[in-house]
């Protein structure tokens, strides 16, 4: 994953980064933002979006 990111990409991206983030099992959120944090590799874009939706506000 390289290069800009389409917005319907970006969208779905972070639908499934507030979607991981509700929810209430830990392990099962752990595991989901884990896989999505890995998805990120090599897309500097979307790995900004990770940072800032997860970061502590």
């Amino acid at each position: 994953m390289s290069g800009s990111v389409n917005a319907d990409l970006k969208s779905s991206y972070v639908a499934a980064l507030k979607s991981a983030m509700g929810e209430s099992d830990p392990l099962v959120r752990d595991g989901l933002l884990e896989s999505l944090q890995m998805s990120t590799q090599g897309n500097h874009e979307l790995d900004s979006i990770f940072q800032q939706a997860t970061s502590p506000a």
